[in-house]
């Protein structure tokens, strides 16, 4: 017994280390890169906290950013003059009706942004989620890039240029990207044929490319 237990514990020693190795790496890389980390956060329900508490968690241990799915007032008034950049998300039931009626974009703005900026630093304005040709958001793909610009357009109007506009996509615009090789998995064609502009959008206003990106899926196909 003795024996087998000092086996186990040889083995767990070099991994313990390969472990240590890979957070202090890490950790290296997020220095260099001046990345952050964050916590996202949808509209408080019975299994989340409320939001002042959040946000007392958030500046406890000293993370700098929060992803609303949605404006919502109370978590908002709760990020008044705090140092936590906020990435606001415009929900896709919104997609259709701002795309088509620019003034919608402009009200959206006026409502849930410019009433709490500057005290509230909003930092990206995320323009739907998840919207693919290969989901089941698929219809509103057609409307995507439009809605974007004119938010865009409204956050101008608004002297609000800082904010930068953008979207976050899912894994279903990659060609298997479950089953192979991160440096083997490329767009998919569909994807291309919508995301061409996009992509030109973003680079054009200085946007970053954002993506939900969930690893442990992975172990299950």
């Amino acid at each position: 017994m003795r024996t087998q237990g000092g086996a186990e514990g040889s083995s767990a020693g070099p991994v313990s280390m390969i472990l240590l190795i890979i957070v202090l790496l890490l950790a290296f890389n997020l220095q260099q890169s001046e990345a952050e980390v964050g916590v996202c956060y949808k509209t408080p329900g019975k299994n989340e906290p409320p939001p002042a508490e959040v946000v007392a968690l958030l500046e406890k241990h000293k993370l700098k950013r929060i992803r609303l799915y949605e404006p919502h007032k109370e978590t908002l008034t709760a990020l008044k003059g705090k140092d936590i950049n906020v990435l606001l998300g415009v929900p896709n039931s919104e997609i259709i009706p701002i795309a088509t009626y620019p003034s919608k974009a402009e009200s959206w703005v006026q409502t849930n942004v410019k009433a709490f900026s500057p005290d509230v630093k909003i930092e990206y304005l995320i323009v739907g989620n998840e919207i693919s040709t290969n989901n089941a958001n698929s219809l509103l793909s057609l409307f995507l890039l439009d809605t974007m610009r004119n938010f865009q357009n409204a956050l101008a109007k608004e002297g609000l240029m800082h904010i930068k506009v953008t979207t976050a996509f899912d894994t279903s615009i990659l060609r298997n990207p479950y089953t192979d090789t991160p440096s083997n998995i490329t767009f998919a064609v569909e994807s291309l044929l919508f995301m061409g502009d996009i992509l030109k959008f973003l680079s054009e206003n200085g946007a970053p490319f954002m993506a939900n990106l969930y690893p442990y899926y992975a172990l299950l196909v």
